[in-house]
C-alpha cells in the first residue's frame, strides 16, 4: 500500500468520524434547521484534538521505548529510573 493511499484512507476515516460526531451533536441539539457548520466545526475540533492527543501519546511512548533500549544497552535493569516505580 503506497503512502498516498494510506494518507487518503486516514483522511477518509477522519472525515467519517467528524461527520458522525457532527450528526450526534445535531441530534443532541434537537435537530434544528440550519447552521450545520456549527456542529461540523465542533465535531472537527473534537476529532482533531483526539488525533493530536493520540499523536502525543505515541511520541511519548516512543521516547520511553528508546530510553528503555538505551538503558538495556548500558546494562541497566529494564525501566530502571531509580524512583521505585515501574
Amino acid at each position: 500500500m503506497s503512502d498516498d493511499s494510506v494518507a487518503q484512507q486516514a483522511q477518509n476515516s477522519s472525515h467519517e468520524e467528524i461527520a458522525t460526531r457532527a450528526y450526534y451533536l445535531w441530534e443532541e441539539r434537537g435537530r434544528p434547521m440550519g447552521s450545520p457548520e456549527e456542529d461540523w466545526a465542533q465535531a472537527e475540533n473534537h476529532v482533531r484534538g483526539e488525533e493530536a492527543a493520540q499523536e502525543e501519546w505515541v511520541r511519548q511512548r516512543n521516547e520511553e521505548v528508546r530510553a528503555h533500549r538505551r538503558h538495556q544497552a548500558d546494562g541497566l535493569p529494564p525501566f530502571a529510573d531509580f524512583s521505585g516505580a515501574l
